[in-house]
């Protein structure tokens, strides 16, 4: 099974607070981020988002640069839901993260997952280009 398929079956079987990744405040990415200088003017990239509330605690922080990245549709189009008008202003990409795809440059990036989960060096290796790429 691919990962796309593998995800939106995940995503679509269980609530957020069903996966054990689930965190309702994400308190160790903001603390790294608001060391990194993370202001309202600040570009953030979520990598393998998921249904993370990152991109809620960003977005209420006032942060309008937020894109949001995650293979499976199913996880993104909950977080749309969940974020109502929001959401409509953010960057939504449904996208393996060693695929092709693109976005604005961004100050920050933030994986809190998929990197573990590239065992291939190859795609590490394009994971790490794609992140450069996007840097401002």
């Amino acid at each position: 099974m691919d990962a796309h398929s593998h995800w939106n079956r995940v995503y679509a079987a269980k609530g957020e607070q069903d996966v054990s990744w689930f965190e309702p405040v994400p308190a160790e990415s903001l603390r790294m981020m608001e060391a990194a200088g993370l202001t309202e003017a600040t570009c953030v990239i979520d990598v393998g988002a998921g249904e993370s509330r990152l991109v809620d605690v960003l977005a209420a922080r006032g942060l309008r640069c937020l894109a949001i990245l995650d293979v499976s549709e199913a996880a993104l189009e909950r977080v749309q839901k969940r974020l109502g008008d929001v959401a409509r202003s953010l960057t939504w990409i449904a996208s393996d993260v060693t695929a092709e795809w693109t976005v604005a440059p961004m100050d920050i990036w933030h994986d809190r997952a998929v990197f573990h989960f590239l065992v291939d060096a190859g795609d590490r290796a394009h994971a790490e280009g794609r992140a450069r790429e996007h840097e401002r």
